[in-house]
């Protein structure tokens, strides 16, 4: 899946999906798959941008440091 992570912020992320603008099904079955995951507050769907916004519990993130 080809994607691009726009812009991220704690508890907020935008990735841009091509596929998102392309395929309503897909669509729908991505947002209800990360809806489905641990610490996902909401999720939105922008076809026209190709985009999907996840709000997101920052306290289920869980960082690894790279050593």
């Amino acid at each position: 899946m080809n994607y691009q992570i726009v812009h991220s912020i704690v508890g907020r992320l935008r990735i841009r999906i091509p596929q998102l603008a392309q395929d309503a099904e897909f669509a729908a079955r991505f947002s209800g798959f990360v809806e489905s995951l641990a610490g996902v507050a909401q999720v939105r769907i922008n076809p026209a941008a190709s985009s999907i916004v996840i709000q997101y519990q920052p306290s289920f993130l869980i960082v690894e440091s790279a050593v």
